[in-house]
């Protein structure tokens, strides 16, 4: 089973995935990760190099980076995916390259299934307005903000097209959209429970 968190920066992808992992490890639910951008490799490095501003690409060759870092690891999680008893989790999958990426939703869906990604079993969209965005990025002390977390216009653009693909469901087989504004406890125990209807 594929269950993917998707949602623009700040959304709390991260904070949501660490309270996850400990309830999954808590009921003994079999599991394994998978984080994208893969900045530990070798792509994964060209587009944290566009990310800090560092290289400039056209978004076409973006495009396309994003996507074979995804595809790099299709074959090891289709086999992965065959196990009935664990839980694939992505944090970003195909759905945050079409939002990102592609300036028109239903020509990235097409480029996607004609590649023959993996289809999710669900999407859990985490929702948030870009201003909320921003305002928790600002909050973070620790790290320089990347072209995309900075960039409110943007952001606002990148929610409409997560919402477009979850309004059409496109990309998965379920979407599930959370307000991801909401208190972190009641949250989590949403997406504890789409989990488990799943299961």
């Amino acid at each position: 089973m594929l269950v993917v968190f998707e949602g623009i920066d700040g959304a709390g992808k991260e904070t949501h995935i660490r309270i996850l992992r400990t309830w999954l490890k808590k009921n003994s639910i079999r599991s394994k990760f998978y984080k994208y951008p893969d900045l530990g490799g070798t792509l994964g490095q060209t587009i944290h190099a566009f990310l800090s501003k560092k290289l400039e690409l056209t978004r076409k060759s973006l495009l396309l980076l994003f996507l074979s870092d995804i595809m790099k690891d299709q074959e090891v999680m289709e086999t992965e995916n065959a196990n009935p008893n664990r839980i694939l989790f992505l944090d970003r999958y195909i759905a945050s390259t079409v939002s990102y990426q592609c300036g028109r939703v239903e020509e990235g869906v097409k480029l996607v299934r004609d590649l023959g990604f993996i289809e999710p079993d669900l999407t859990i969209l985490l929702d948030i307005t870009a201003d909320t965005a921003l305002e928790r990025k600002y909050r973070q002390k620790k790290k320089k903000r990347d072209r995309f977390e900075s960039d409110r216009a943007f952001l606002r653009q990148v929610r409409n097209r997560y919402l477009k693909l979850a309004s059409k469901k496109a990309l998965s087989k379920k979407w599930v959209i959370l307000d991801a504004e909401q208190d972190v406890e009641v949250v989590s125990k949403q997406i504890q429970e789409a989990i488990l209807k799943l299961a």
